[in-house]
């Protein structure tokens, strides 16, 4: 007996009953409950493969496969299931929860115009739960953050904190973006305040509690608490982050001992921050130009001396720190030449042979024993250190 002909139909995959389907969604929930997200893609991807597009449970198991794909990371494949649903249902008949979700997946893959489109058509809608329109300003506020517009990420952030019904987490989000937006709007005096209350708590993972605490210490250093700053500098420099970071706090908190005149504490946190070997030339030199500074300021004028020639040689210090690493360096010099000279002076033997020694010396060696007697501290007051 010979053999049928294939029909077109024969190559097509076989659609699964309304009840098979049912099973395998079942499945999938019970993996995401798991929080086995993996396996649920697979259970809402094997259905959707046996499910003709214009069934009923075709734009669920795009939704619930969205969902397992975030959970997952994956933020760019969850983005197209959300607007294949948005699509098959068109704009204006589309559930406002849906773009409220798109909007925090485009969020998560920095598509920011498309993101905060998305969350405003969603808050927009009277038919948005509360749950639903707090997330969804959280995420605008964060978005106009990133913009820097401060004014409305500030708007947002208000709007969040008028709810009766919102939980700690959600509250302490609000917070967080409304003390930033204040801060970028230069309202230090509130942002300060808000800073103050969210690290009270253990809230914010290390970076987010570091940045916080760097904010905080530049509105007090320009309000001129270099004290207060110094704290918060110090305590940023003890949070787990990189190298860098810690570097850079610990140079802003010997800049701000540096400010009150603690030389010492502030040469010991410059050589602290040097100690990471985390910068680059650039930044590096500038803290050896400080810390040459305030060894200058000790009358240490031998270790100044050695930090000023390793930031000139480095030709990467600013203009201004450049001319007055060479002013210093000359005063250290000098008061080398004199130490020399007293020294000479008390050596036995004429006082002519004496001078007569000192002016064939040449070069002045900087190693021996100059520093046998305390050497006179510099006459010159260096600038005021630069912030």
């Amino acid at each position: 007996m010979l053999a049928q002909p294939l029909q077109e139909t024969d190559l097509q995959p076989l659609l699964f009953s309304d009840q098979h389907i049912k099973d395998l969604i079942k499945s999938g929930e019970d993996s995401v409950s798991q929080s086995n997200f993996d396996d649920a893609e697979r259970y809402f991807t094997y259905a959707l493969s046996n499910t003709n597009s214009q069934s009923r449970f075709y734009n669920l198991l795009l939704y619930r496969r969205a969902e397992s794909r975030h959970d997952q990371g994956k933020y760019q494949l969850a983005e197209e299931d959300l607007s294949n649903i948005i699509v098959n249902l068109g704009p204006d008949n589309t559930d406002p929860h849906l773009f409220a979700r798109r909007g925090k997946v485009r969020f998560r893959i920095k598509s920011w115009t498309e993101a905060a489109h998305d969350l405003i058509i969603a808050i927009s809608s009277k038919l948005l739960s509360d749950s639903d329109r707090i997330e969804s300003l959280i995420f605008l506020s964060r978005i106009k953050c990133f913009e820097k517009a401060y004014l409305q990420a500030e708007q947002c952030s208000d709007e969040v904190l008028q709810f009766s019904n919102l939980s700690p987490l959600m509250r302490i989000r609000a917070l967080h973006i409304n003390a930033l937006a204040k801060y970028g709007l230069a309202k230090y005096e509130e942002a300060e305040r808000g800073f103050s209350i969210l690290l009270e708590g253990d809230y914010f993972n290390p970076l987010v509690r570091f940045v916080m605490l760097l904010k905080r210490a530049r509105i007090m250093r320009l309000r001129g608490d270099f004290a207060a700053a110094q704290v918060d500098y110090q305590q940023a420099s003890i949070c787990k982050i990189s190298p860098y970071m810690l570097g850079e706090a610990l140079y802003r908190a010997g800049r701000m001992a540096d400010l009150q005149h603690k030389f010492a504490g502030a040469e010991d946190l410059y050589t602290q921050a040097l100690s990471t070997y985390a910068f680059s030339t650039k930044f590096e030199s500038k803290i050896l130009f400080h810390r040459g500074q305030v060894r200058y300021s000790q009358g240490k004028l031998k270790e100044a001396l050695t930090d000023f020639k390793e930031a000139l040689a480095s030709n990467d210090l600013p203009a201004n720190s450049h001319s007055d690493a060479l002013v210093l360096t000359s005063h250290c010099l000098s008061y080398y030449k004199a130490v020399q000279k007293i020294e000479a002076f008390r050596k036995p033997g004429e006082e002519a042979q004496t001078r007569k020694a000192f002016r064939e010396s040449g070069e002045l060696s900087l190693e021996g024993g100059l520093f046998t007697t305390r050497p006179p501290y510099p006459l010159y007051i260096s600038p005021r250190p630069r912030v």
